[in-house]
């Protein structure tokens, strides 16, 4: 969060939008609502790796 603060300005007036794996999402998330960011300020987005298709080849 020192970095965030270093560079931004107004930290509650902005909107945070992360993508990442899912405890440094909660990480940054958790660190945005202790400075004071309202949640409805942050936005998530996961990704999550496909289930892997096994294609059969005809014989």
């Amino acid at each position: 969060m020192q970095t965030v603060r270093q560079h931004v300005s107004g930290l509650s007036d902005c909107r945070y939008f992360l993508c990442g794996p899912a405890d440094f999402m909660a990480g940054i998330r958790d660190g945005l609502i202790a400075e004071g960011v309202p949640e409805q300020r942050i936005h998530t987005e996961e990704f999550h790796a496909a289930a892997r298709i096994h294609a059969t080849m005809p014989q």
